[in-house]
């Protein structure tokens, strides 16, 4: 029997301070099913070739396993990706908000686009300003 062609998956953000995320992809025709993380509950098909489910996210690294299963019970390998969720204000990944954090947003202070770190923006209102530097430094130490 010939292999089935595994769905893929779109773009992921990572990392990423948010809870949840909507994640999505392609899929060849002829899989009936996405299981993502071994189950299709709200898994959205919204043509014959595409998918997409909410999904949420824990502290730290968020693996998801997305296999295809046919009408006849036959799966795909899975296509995988990672998205890792870091606590709020936590740029470097550490799991502490401290200078390091201040000094990774320092260099993205006041930009629009092309930040050196994303996670800078932390209210993702497309600015690094005095909003996102309210937040770290309310949430600095911890």
């Amino acid at each position: 029997a010939v292999p089935l062609t595994p769905p893929t998956i779109g773009s992921v953000t990572s990392p990423t301070y948010n809870t949840s995320m909507i994640i999505a992809g392609g899929r060849p025709a002829i899989l009936a099913k996405i299981f993502i993380n071994n189950t299709t509950d709200a898994v959205v098909y919204a043509s014959s070739t595409s998918w997409q489910k909410t999904v949420n996210l824990t502290l730290g690294d968020n693996v998801l396993a997305v296999i295809g299963e046919d009408d006849a019970g036959a799966r795909t390998t899975p296509a995988t990706a990672t998205i890792v969720r870091h606590k709020l204000s936590d740029i470097n990944g550490d799991a502490v908000i401290n200078l390091t954090d201040i000094s990774l947003f320092g260099i993205d202070w006041l930009k629009t686009a092309n930040l050196t770190n994303r996670l800078s923006d932390m209210n993702d209102d497309g600015l690094v300003n005095l909003t996102d530097f309210s937040i770290i430094a309310k949430q600095y130490g911890k």
